[in-house]
């Protein structure tokens, strides 16, 4: 139609002016858009800004999957390693171990002794019920039910059981701390937790927050503080 509308203009200007022929083939090259050439003069100016920050968000952010992923493989670590404790109750934990009370309070301050609840007594019964609070906390965790309160009550009992006796305290200790204060602030009941039945939400969407930047950086931590 260009094509044509263009001959049409081209024979009447002829007759009115007497000026020479002109090709048609170089009038529709001039009558015609090009929608493909722009697009593509489009696409070559934005692609490198889009290119570097979509790479900057998959670097730094997380779908909600790969938090569930987290959320299920981390707890499943931390209820092993809890479950692994009852057996170590008596003999560094209790009031007829290695370290009773008696031996540690005069050696502590008055925050530390608030903070850790598992000083408040030395029996075997509490000891047990503490443990198996946390637990109870850590199979919360893994099923994503309350998970933010799964999380904070995992990491507070989880200190406290550290600084109830800190020689035995090692390396995993330390994650365990930072990975379970980093999940307070992570959204790990957006997908696959008994919590995300209740909302919808889209798991494919790539989310940048502070506390999946702090979990990224924490793995480049984690190799270079293990040596």
């Amino acid at each position: 139609l260009s094509y044509s509308l263009g001959l049409g203009r081209l024979e009447t200007s002829k007759k009115l002016s007497g000026s020479p022929d002109v090709r048609g083939s170089d009038l529709l090259v001039a009558t015609t858009h090009h929608p493909h050439r722009h697009m593509a003069s489009a696409k070559s100016h934005s692609a490198p800004g889009a290119g570097a920050h979509g790479g900057l968000v998959s670097v730094l952010g997380s779908n909600l999957e790969a938090i569930a992923i987290f959320r299920m493989t981390f707890g499943a670590l931390l209820l092993v390693e809890l479950v692994s404790r009852y057996q170590y109750l008596l003999p560094f934990y209790s009031d007829a171990g290695t370290l009773p009370l008696h031996l540690l309070r005069p050696k502590i301050d008055t925050l530390y002794s608030a903070v850790c609840v598992h000083c408040y007594g030395g029996s075997m019964l509490y000891l047990r019920v503490l443990l198996t609070v946390q637990v109870g906390l850590a199979m919360m965790f893994i099923v994503g039910y309350k998970t933010r309160l799964a999380s904070i009550g995992s990491w507070f009992l989880y200190l406290s059981l550290s600084l109830r006796n800190t020689w035995l305290n090692f390396i995993l200790d330390r994650y365990f701390h930072h990975l379970l204060f980093y999940s307070m602030f992570l959204p790990l009941d957006g997908t696959w937790a008994v919590d995300s039945r209740r909302r919808s939400s889209s798991s494919k969407a790539t989310l940048v927050t502070p506390a999946t930047i702090a979990l990224k950086l924490l793995v480049v931590w984690i190799y270079w503080d293990a040596g």
